[in-house]
């Protein structure tokens, strides 16, 4: 994602046109803020909330507790989840493209809607001696509501069709759809980067280490 500069509706289109003309297919990595509208099938809701929006996700949420050497840790998982996969629109100033939502990261979508759910109860002798608790199990969905403005990495082709859609790159490359504004995403994704080398590299000094001290071992 870094790096990428961000594109309009207009200049994606130019792209489009230009492929045509030449007689290539368009596979472009873009980066675009716009704002969400509904695609062909309409307006969604959510499955249970019933919240119009045009993309959401349900997830089953697990809080439990962990025995940790002798310590009660508090923890959570995702058991479960699905989302929506029905095509969208994305538009700004200067037009209006369509956006495939399926297999993004989708970043930042309010939660619109929760319950609780009930738990199936643990024996006594599976309290005493199991490591784990389940205290909590919820239901919860989130979405991206008709009218939000995202910011949405991906590339941007036009094989199957005359217009331009943006979705999961063919190279299984990064497709995120966001909430959050651009700059944020930018900066998680170069921390994340440097972290990664920091990592690397400790690991590189680490085994020169370990090298040269056998060495030594080894000539004395």
């Amino acid at each position: 994602m870094a790096g990428t500069e961000t594109w309009t509706v207009e200049e994606i289109e130019a792209l489009r046109q230009g492929s045509e003309e030449v007689g290539t297919g368009l596979r472009r990595q873009v980066s675009i803020v716009a704002t969400v509208g509904p695609g062909p099938d309409g307006v969604l809701t959510t499955p249970e909330g019933r919240i119009t929006c045009v993309w959401w996700r349900t997830e089953r949420i697990r809080y439990y507790v962990e025995r940790v050497d002798g310590r009660q840790v508090d923890q959570t998982e995702r058991v479960s989840h699905n989302w929506s996969r029905s095509t969208f629109t994305l538009s700004d100033d200067t037009g209006t493209l369509v956006v495939r939502p399926a297999d993004a990261d989708v970043i930042g979508a309010p939660q619109v809607y929760s319950r609780p759910e009930e738990i199936e109860p643990e024996g006594v002798l599976s309290t005493l001696l199991g490591r784990e608790s389940t205290t909590d199990l919820v239901y919860v969905e989130h979405a991206l509501p008709v009218g939000s403005t995202i910011y949405v990495h991906g590339e941007a082709h036009n094989l199957d069709e005359h217009f331009v859609t943006i979705g999961k790159p063919l190279d299984d490359g990064p497709f995120i759809l966001s909430t959050k504004p651009e700059h944020l995403l930018r900066a998680d994704a170069e921390n994340r980067w440097t972290t990664a080398e920091m990592t690397r590299w400790k690991a590189y000094g680490l085994f020169a280490l370990a090298a040269l001290t056998l060495i030594l071992l080894i000539a004395t």
